[in-house]
């Protein structure tokens, strides 16, 4: 599958890419327009240009989720006589906020 088959494909809602490739599309997307001895020059540049966006998305992502995570307990997260958590919504029990957070992780990923 080519790069244009795999844009065509993420589209149709087909593919999702990984990171590895959209750092790829990245790159062909700066430089295409390029002669090939320019644009292989400047391929090291463009890729790091996508590794600092990433570093700096991958934290406000994990930030935007611990807040919809403290958000949700304060709406949906009681606490049983014995310290255990409970939703709220679902009557599910949990041990502690750790295994409360991975159930939520787990949904998040059903969701997909």
């Amino acid at each position: 599958m080519g790069a244009s088959d795999k844009v065509a494909a993420t589209c149709d809602g087909e593919y999702t890419p990984d990171i590895g490739q959209l750092r790829d599309m990245w790159v062909d997307s700066k430089l295409d327009h390029l002669p090939r001895a320019e644009a292989f020059a400047l391929v090291p540049t463009v890729q790091a240009e996508f590794d600092n966006w990433l570093s700096r998305t991958l934290p406000e992502a994990k930030a935007g989720a611990l807040r919809e995570a403290a958000e949700y307990a304060v709406d949906w997260v009681g606490v049983v006589g014995d310290g255990r958590l409970v939703d709220l919504k679902t009557k599910t029990e949990y041990d502690d906020t750790a295994e409360w957070l991975r159930a939520r992780a787990e949904q998040y990923e059903e969701e997909q």
